[in-house]
């Protein structure tokens, strides 16, 4: 198990939740399987490297902009685990990666998105998937083969720019009517 994390709205002490996670468990940390836990300043060039060697990728996000990681390891054609919640989602469905289901909301109590919701995915949903992954690896290598096939189809550079072009046209169209119309020939 590989783990990186970061100390975004969480404490950076990683050690002691693994540490509680196998005491409950009855595990002793002796008879782990292998666990790494990697700093959070990993550089980005070796991300590509990191999804390479990967069997799964498995992000419980509270919430998500986009989603950028899931996207980096749905394009290595990585069995992928994501809260079925936020930015995530336009591109995350159930054929081509795994959704944890959100039960339940919590609402920030402090920092930059107070008084904000986000998803509250459960240890045990998460845990649930990655058995799902591990026992049925057939199934989660053709989710991971579909995961990159739509991110080659439907997310390259040329793609997002003609998107993101055609979005500036609307917002400019919806901004200055009258330009639009004496272009098309139309009168002011």
């Amino acid at each position: 198990l590989v783990i990186l994390a970061n100390p975004y709205h969480s404490g950076s002490d990683f050690v002691r939740p693994i540490r509680e996670a196998l005491a409950e468990m009855g595990v002793e940390e002796s008879d782990a399987p292998p666990i790494w836990l990697l700093a959070p300043a990993l550089p980005r060039a070796h991300m590509p490297a990191l999804y390479a060697w990967a069997d799964s990728f498995v992000l419980p996000s509270r919430g998500e902009g986009w989603g950028r990681p899931y996207m980096e390891a749905m394009s290595m054609g990585l069995p992928t685990i994501g809260t079925n919640f936020s930015g995530n989602t336009h591109f995350m469905k159930p054929h081509n990666s795994y959704l944890i289901p959100v039960h339940s909301m919590a609402t920030i109590q402090e920092g930059a998105f107070r008084g904000h919701r986000w998803a509250d995915p459960s240890a045990q949903d998460v845990g649930a998937l990655m058995r799902e992954v591990a026992t049925h690896p057939d199934e989660a290598l053709a989710r991971g083969r579909a995961a990159r096939a739509d991110v080659e189809c439907l997310y390259t550079e040329q793609i997002l720019a003609q998107k993101i072009l055609a979005r500036v046209y609307e917002i400019d169209a919806a901004l200055h009517p009258s330009a639009f119309e004496l272009q098309d020939g139309g009168s002011v």
